[in-house]
């Protein structure tokens, strides 16, 4: 599946813009998801840019003038299968046990923007920056996450697919991933 990597999706008038994460440019203190004592609510608000300096990952946000509505923080990682994966004539890519993913950490948006496409554009910018940026640069195969189990349906509409392993359907998140080739135009 192939997303629109753009914000044309938005109203014209809407003042949406995507960026870095920047510290002390982005105002974060007022993002608000329905529990105030979510993860993601503290991650924005008290470690974001610490994992940006600490180069653990790099956070992207979807923003209002200064005021971060939304965003979604990336980190390297890999992903191990039980079989290997094959190229198009069906031969195994190689013999590593793990293969080179992007892993999508965290995204939310803010509970007074959601269900207003931003988390749909907060993941189609990451699709064009793994694909334009990062797979032209090193290997990478693989997008991963560790899905919320509410929100698995949601992240299957854009192509990925739960790690077949009852160990991985027993986990509070379990693991996603999308192959990369699918996003590649051939």
């Amino acid at each position: 599946m192939k997303l629109q990597t753009n914000s044309e999706q938005l109203p014209q008038d809407s003042g949406i813009q995507f960026n870095i994460l920047e510290y002390p440019r982005h105002i974060v203190h007022e993002f608000e998801l329905s529990d105030p004592e979510d993860s993601l609510t503290h991650f924005i608000k008290e470690q974001a840019f610490e994992f940006d300096r600490l180069l653990i990952s790099k956070t992207y946000v979807a923003e209002i003038g200064r005021k971060v509505i939304g965003f979604i923080s990336l980190t390297c990682t890999e992903i191990k299968f039980e079989d290997d994966v094959a190229d198009d004539s069906g031969h195994p890519v190689n013999n590593f046990q793990s293969k080179p993913a992007v892993k999508i950490t965290r995204l939310a948006v803010d509970q007074r923007y959601q269900r207003q496409g931003i988390g749909q554009i907060l993941l189609a910018q990451s699709f064009s920056l793994v694909v334009d940026t990062i797979r032209e640069t090193v290997g990478c195969r693989f997008l991963v996450l560790d899905a919320r189990k509410d929100k698995i349906d949601w992240y299957q509409s854009f192509g990925f697919e739960l790690v077949g392993t009852h160990e991985n359907m027993m986990r509070e998140c379990p693991i996603m991933f999308l192959d990369l080739r699918d996003l590649v135009e051939r």
